[in-house]
């Protein structure tokens, strides 16, 4: 009976060790996400801006 009790709380540490790594990993690909999203927002917006110079000088001609 202490020989299963040990090896229950032994594998208990382990699901606890997984879930430990596994919030690291989704905190780590947040991350990353948001930079992603962060470059493609800056993008976007230089490609506004260079838009709205051509419409500018359009009308300006």
């Amino acid at each position: 009976m202490a020989d299963e009790l040990s090896e229950a709380l032994g594998e208990v540490q382990a699901l606890k060790d997984e879930v430990a790594t596994l919030k690291q990993d989704r905190v780590g690909a947040a991350t990353k996400s948001q930079d992603a999203e962060n470059q493609v927002a800056e993008v976007l917006e230089a490609a506004a801006r260079r838009l709205e110079d051509i419409a500018g000088r359009l009308e300006a001609s």
